[in-house]
């Protein structure tokens, strides 16, 4: 329905203040700990590392459950974004790798096809509402980052920080973003994580 390019430096994987391992992720023992949602690693670890899947123990869990298994060392390694990530690296850990130039970087808005049919106008004037307020935070974004730490109880600090990491822009559903999305498909599904043969263009449908 719409696009949302954002970057992906909001989305590190770090190691403990205390590890000795810094620039690369083979020494993996324990395990990376994952918050759920964050399907890409895998195949992240296989295409950039050239590590299997079946090598690593991954741990699925909420935020706040692998910042416990972060803090007390049950996992080596964890993937996140911000504002969690931003804490722990506040507090020492360090950043191996974040998901720049290795993660497709955008968010969709999605709606069922009789939602689109009944409602598109409504749909339409939420979405342009939604770039306005997009394109506002991204040219305010102290203002932005005073308005987030207040309502969310963030420190202000870290609201910044994730402010300017997690930028995003309404973008166009155009030739360009299929394409890109295309890439991300075969990338999941030269991993054998995903099987389909449903031609990918048909899951948009531009308001």
């Amino acid at each position: 329905m719409a696009a949302i390019s954002r970057s992906f430096a909001s989305l590190p994987s770090i190691w403990p203040a205390a590890s000795k391992c810094c620039s690369t992720l083979k020494p993996l023992g324990s395990g990376l700990g994952i918050v759920d949602g964050i399907c890409s690693v895998a195949a992240w670890l296989r295409e950039e590392h050239h590590i299997p899947a079946d090598a690593v123990r991954f741990t699925w869990l909420s935020p706040g459950d692998t910042r416990a298994a972060f803090a007390s060392h049950q996992v080596d390694a964890w993937a996140c974004w911000t504002p969690y990530a931003s804490t722990a690296i506040k507090e020492g850990a360090r950043v191996v790798a974040d998901g720049q130039k290795l993660i497709w970087g955008y968010a969709f808005e999605v709606a069922n096809e009789q939602a689109i049919a009944d409602r598109k106008a409504l749909l339409a004037d939420f979405l342009r509402r939604e770039a306005k307020a997009l394109d506002w935070a991204a040219t305010h974004q102290a203002e932005y980052a005073r308005t987030l730490a207040a309502e969310t109880g963030l420190p202000p600090d870290i609201a910044l920080v994730m402010v300017e990491k997690n930028g995003r822009r309404s973008v166009p559903i155009d030739q360009r973003v299929i394409e890109d999305q295309n890439v991300v498909l075969k990338t999941f599904a030269d991993a054998g994580e995903i099987r389909t043969d449903r031609p990918l263009e048909k899951a948009f449908s531009v308001i």
